[in-house]
């Protein structure tokens, strides 16, 4: 019983945060795109074959 509480405690917390907004300011000064390149940077693929 005590471990499905602390499941179900630690689910809904997680859930909580996750649907809570961002306080932090977004900036142009550095941002990164979704893959961690910066979005106006020269990208290099490397391919071993």
């Amino acid at each position: 019983m005590n471990y499905r509480f602390l499941t179900l405690s630690f689910l809904t917390v997680t859930a909580l945060l996750g649907c809570s907004q961002s306080t932090l300011p977004v900036t142009d000064l550095i941002r990164l795109n979704q893959l961690g390149y910066f979005p106006s940077e020269e990208k290099i693929a490397v391919a071993d074959t």
